[in-house]
């Protein structure tokens, strides 16, 4: 005769709840990626500015007007700083959450050691 298995019995067609801190890194993590989708979005944007400069670049050289140009080129300098900003970030949000969910699949999460 087999023996009862202690605890209780689960049902494994229905949901079961995750574990604090598992679901806890989940969350984390969920957020992490809504951070990444948004500096994407921004990202997008930042490249459809790029895309606008260049052609006024393109249209001030022509006309001759090399102020105007270095101007217009200045700014598109400033985009570029802001893209690698926004780059860094995504970077950053990704590595952080990539590290969480490592630890996660073999029990750590991210608990503080005294000692």
């Amino acid at each position: 005769m087999a023996s009862k298995q202690p605890g209780g019995r689960t049902n494994p067609a229905k949901p079961q709840p995750w574990p604090y801190k598992a679901r806890q890194v989940a969350v984390d993590d969920l957020r992490a990626w809504n951070e990444v989708a948004k500096n994407a979005c921004q990202l997008e944007m930042l490249a459809r500015s790029d895309d606008g400069w260049a052609a006024q670049v393109i249209e001030i050289l022509r006309l001759g007007d090399t102020v105007g140009a270095i101007q217009a080129l200045q700014n598109v300098r400033s985009l570029q700083a802001t893209r690698r900003h926004v780059t860094h970030e995504i970077l950053s949000t990704a590595s952080e959450s990539a590290v969480r969910i490592q630890g996660a699949l073999i029990g750590e999460y991210g608990d503080k050691q005294e000692g």
